[in-house]
């Protein structure tokens, strides 16, 4: 048996097995395209290896107009600006969510992230597929990443692939949605 008596662990927490359960198939991705979307009740707040704020949104559940209820995962933005314009991932998605604030310490972005709270805001969403090729001999190797449904490789009869394997480590890599782009709802003065 491993010793583990080094790792200065927790003890797990208890699972009444008796009542234990599964977990869910969980739901395929959207197609890309422009959807209504809903801000999560809760928010994830943690540093960028730069020590820049970075807020975690999961889930942001669609709204319409097509796949209703489906869920876009682990959305994280950060407060680092733009090299090639004059804003950041998390003004973008304070300006779809309609704030007009302008914030410029974390303590006032954090309360006008924490105001979105289940706001109904606009984006565009595309699917990504993304391997570090982590824990295995190709680890040195360059990330494999796909962007764009159009891009995913496809089942015999034309519909993507939900999963794979990376070509370049043989891990099986899953395809999600991302939203790439908030729609600003602000108007320019």
């Amino acid at each position: 048996m491993a010793d583990i008596t080094q790792l200065n662990l927790a003890e797990p927490d208890q699972i009444e097995w008796d009542d234990y359960e599964p977990g869910g198939e969980g739901t395929p991705p959207i197609p890309d395209g422009k959807y209504v979307l809903q801000a999560p009740v809760s928010f994830a707040f943690d540093a960028t290896a730069e020590r820049r704020l970075r807020v975690t949104l999961d889930p942001v559940v669609v709204v319409g107009p097509t796949h209703t209820g489906s869920k876009i995962r682990w959305i994280r933005l950060s407060t680092k600006r733009y090299a090639n314009r004059n804003g950041s991932p998390v003004g973008d998605y304070l300006r779809a969510c309609g704030v007009m604030a302008s914030p410029i310490t974390n303590e006032q972005y954090v309360t006008c992230i924490e105001a979105t709270t289940g706001r109904v805001f606009q984006g565009t969403t595309q699917q990504h597929v993304y391997c570090n090729h982590k824990d295995t001999p190709h680890a040195a190797a360059a990330p494999y990443a796909i962007d764009g449904q159009v891009s995913i490789p496809k089942n015999g009869d034309g519909t993507s692939k939900l999963s794979f394997p990376c070509p370049v480590c043989q891990k099986t890599v899953f395809v999600n949605s991302q939203v790439r782009r908030f729609i600003d709802s602000i108007p320019k003065a």
